[in-house]
């Protein structure tokens, strides 16, 4: 058996590896998206909400990672997805007519996160379920939005294949 084989060193470094292939493709899966609404100056089909709800598990996932000194790919993880969900809340932004400048606000929701794992850090046991239960419940509006206008047009299907790629590798 390959496991037998090898060492914790060894299987340390595999680990890591493929977290770093899952972190790779979970960055770069947000990235057809942005140029997708970018090209089309547009948001139509893409969920405001949906990207709401992710970046309030991103910012809670990168600070908790922060301050319990997580390893590097999970951090890097978070801190990409805080980036890249940054970029949608600027693009729903400028692309809805009038101007919604509400979605600028969340960038600052960093801030909520780091209060409470620096006052309470025993909350951050708790906010660790944060990430992942937004992750689940930020599918619901973008089905919403896709029930509603008949078609998945506005999505980005590379993204959706770079998103499988990511779980498979973590």
């Amino acid at each position: 058996d390959m496991a037998d084989e090898m060492d914790d060193e060894q299987l340390l470094m595999v680990a890591n590896g493929f977290g770093l292939l899952a972190s790779t493709a979970f960055t770069l899966q947000y990235l057809p998206q942005a140029i997708y609404n970018w090209r089309r100056k547009g948001v139509r089909g893409f969920s405001a909400d949906s990207i709401v709800f992710k970046h309030i598990g991103a910012c809670f996932l990168f600070v908790n990672c922060v301050l319990i000194r997580e390893r590097f790919p999970v951090t890097l993880y978070g801190f990409f997805n805080v980036l890249q969900h940054s970029i949608f809340l600027v693009q729903f932004t400028i692309y809805r007519q009038p101007l919604q400048l509400k979605y600028m606000l969340w960038i600052c929701f960093l801030a909520v996160p780091f209060a409470m794992g620096s006052l309470w850090p025993s909350s951050i046991s708790y906010t660790n379920t944060v990430k992942p239960l937004c992750q689940i419940i930020s599918h619901l509006p973008q089905l919403r939005v896709c029930i509603q206008q008949r078609t998945t047009a506005g999505l980005s299907l590379l993204t959706q294949h770079l998103n499988i790629f990511g779980g498979l590798a973590g």
